[in-house]
C-alpha cells in the first residue's frame, strides 16, 4: 500500500518514536494494529472482488435464461400458429 494512508501513518509512527521518544511499546502496539487493519482491508477487497465476480456470473446466467425463455416463447407461438392448426 505504498503512498497510501497506511504508509503515511507508519512513517509518522516511526518519526514519533525516533524524534520524540514515544514509548516503544505504544509504537509497536499501534504498528501491529495498523498492520492488522491493512490485512483486513485487503481481505475485504478480495471479498468484494469475489462478490463482483459472482454477480457477473448471476447476471450472465439470468440474461441467458431470459433469452432462453424468450426463444421458448417464440417457439411456443410458432407451434400454436403453424403446427397445431396444420394438425387439425
Amino acid at each position: 500500500m505504498e503512498g497510501s494512508l497506511y504508509q503515511e501513518i507508519k512513517e509518522r509512527l516511526e518519526r514519533l518514536e525516533r524524534e520524540e521518544g514515544l514509548n516503544r511499546e505504544l509504537v509497536i502496539d499501534a504498528r501491529t494494529r495498523l498492520e492488522g487493519l491493512e490485512w483486513t482491508i485487503l481481505r475485504v477487497g478480495a471479498a468484494v472482488d469475489r462478490l463482483r465476480e459472482s454477480l457477473g456470473i448471476v447476471r450472465r446466467a439470468s440474461q441467458e435464461g431470459f433469452l432462453a425463455l424468450s426463444f421458448g416463447g417464440e417457439y411456443l407461438e410458432f407451434l400454436k400458429a403453424e403446427v397445431l392448426p396444420a394438425r387439425k
